[in-house]
């Protein structure tokens, strides 16, 4: 009954004015009005949208892509990580993906493994300030983490540069 959709969409938050859709909702909908959620702050809600967004299409990776980023302001940091790493499966240099990973490694405290996938994300996409602050508290971390005179922040580096082949 379309009285009865236009009183559930409007409880849920979505636009009811659905005549100009034509057909059913598709994920992009539920992705926008996960992505509205998200920006006030209102993680639940965009987490509800998201998963319907995935129920419409299972395959899609923004939608993936941004339930890890979701399930990381919500602290769900296994989650956030197995979204992230189901998207670069797919596509290994899908950006938002990449820092999905690194934000969920870094919070389950994988720091060196999660300042790899910050300098991959930089090496993607070099104007990104998210990858940079990324390194930034990944290395300090790390350096105030561990006795100085078990590692150096110098063999990092190192590493880095035979993974990555460039300078930092």
């Amino acid at each position: 009954n379309r009285s009865e959709l236009k009183k559930d969409t409007r409880s849920t938050g979505l636009d009811s004015d659905d005549d100009r859709l034509p057909g059913s909702l598709n994920e992009f909908v539920y992705l926008r009005q996960a992505e509205f959620f998200l920006k006030k702050g209102k993680n639940e809600e965009a987490l509800k949208f998201l998963n319907i967004a995935l129920e419409k299409n299972p395959g899609s990776l923004e939608v993936r892509a941004t339930r890890s980023k979701c399930n990381i302001q919500l602290g769900k940091w296994e989650d956030a990580l197995l979204d992230a790493e189901q998207v670069l499966y797919l596509d290994p240099q899908y950006v938002k993906a990449i820092f999905g990973k690194a934000e969920s490694l870094y919070n389950m405290c994988k720091f060196e493994h999660a300042l790899l996938c910050y300098h991959k994300g930089q090496l993607l996409s070099p104007d990104n300030e998210e990858f940079k602050l990324g390194i930034i508290k990944a290395k300090k971390t790390i350096s105030n983490s561990l006795p100085l005179h078990t590692f150096q922040i110098d063999e990092l580096k190192t590493v880095l540069l035979s993974i990555t082949g460039q300078p930092e």
